[in-house]
């Protein structure tokens, strides 16, 4: 056979790999989620296991408390979220005819700017596309949480990989039984990006439900409705560092001010900044000193780019794919 054969039958190899893999990639999302979930929890199997405990007893365990922990946080946050959603839903025509009456305001500041036109242009268009899409919000909860089996088998797998010690040792003896060396490499970034998935996870959840519990409370006490909704924005937002704290404030200034002006707009302002100063300089040295950090404008490109290719799965799974690709770069070079 011709080295040119060969050449084109290596091609059409790959790209016939990449097109089953693109075929299956909500299989492979669900597969490396649940790697993620095992990452996390993890090291306290390890531990109960140091303790003379066994794996798989430690593993039930840990799993349980999780599923009671997961349990516990959407009986108390996704009922009353759903509460302040469709109460958001049946007001917005209210808070839409407010911008309204003040958006000639806002145009003639607006004109007086450099750009400013373009911004007030870009702005209607923006609020336009929210105002028809605000109505489908029940259904993308409903439709998302109804996923059942989904959601089962990321957790039955995540189940066996947390029973399992030494994946990468296994994946190696699997594949490549004869070649030593290439299976102290597997094994060895297998483990790594264990360690890194895991962090990433700990840290963005403890994180997330942290801020969001102090932005609830300070909003709370302001007085500002749909205080949850504002709370779970700002919770998950922390995926993306810098940008995602400031589009939460931003979000929770604007709404804010259509219901009660500029006072408890300013105010909310001033709750979600000290919560940002707060998590900057008590919560992450704290709590956080082992979280995966990317720069803020990588980690908005890969966001982009895993919700072009997988959805809402692929934005989940982008930072911590991104953070393992660039600890295996490191590896490498060291």
């Amino acid at each position: 056979m011709s080295s040119t054969v060969k050449t084109t039958l290596k091609v059409v190899g790959v790209l016939v790999a990449i097109a089953v893999l693109y075929f299956i990639r909500d299989v492979l999302g669900y597969l490396l989620l649940s790697f993620v979930f095992a990452s996390a929890l993890k090291p306290g199997v390890n531990f109960l296991e140091k303790k003379n405990i066994p794996r798989t007893f430690s593993a039930i365990l840990i799993f349980l408390l999780f599923l009671i922990f997961l349990g516990a946080l959407f009986y108390l946050v996704l009922p009353p979220l759903i509460n302040e959603v469709q109460n958001f839903i049946s007001t917005f025509p209210q808070y839409w005819e407010n911008f309204l009456s003040w958006l000639p305001q806002f145009e003639d500041w607006l004109e007086k700017m450099p750009f400013g036109q373009n911004i007030a242009n870009t702005i209607n268009q923006s609020i336009e596309g929210l105002s028809k899409a605000v109505g489908s919000v029940i259904g993308v909860i409903y439709g998302f949480f109804g996923q059942v089996f989904d959601f089962f088998f990321i957790l039955i797998v995540a189940f066996y990989l947390l029973i399992e010690k030494d994946v990468g040792g296994r994946l190696s003896q699997l594949f490549f039984s004869k070649n030593d060396q290439t299976k102290t490499k597997i094994s060895k970034y297998c483990n790594l990006a264990e360690k890194i998935a895991g962090r990433w996870l700990q840290g963005y959840i403890f994180l997330g439900i942290i801020v969001g519990i102090l932005v609830y409370i300070g909003l709370l006490i302001l007085g500002a409705k749909y205080a949850l909704i504002l709370a779970v924005l700002a919770g998950a937002l922390e995926i993306i560092p810098f940008f995602g704290p400031v589009f939460a404030g931003v979000a929770g200034f604007i709404l804010c001010f259509f219901q009660g002006g500029w006072t408890m707009a300013l105010w909310a302002a001033f709750i979600f900044f000290i919560v940002q100063q707060l998590e900057n300089y008590l919560i992450v040295p704290m709590i956080m000193k082992n979280r995966v950090d990317l720069n803020p404008l990588l980690t908005i490109i890969v966001l982009f780019i895993g919700g072009r290719l997988g959805g809402f799965l692929g934005m989940i799974l982008a930072v911590p794919i991104t953070a393992i690709l660039l600890a295996f770069l490191k590896e490498r070079k060291v």
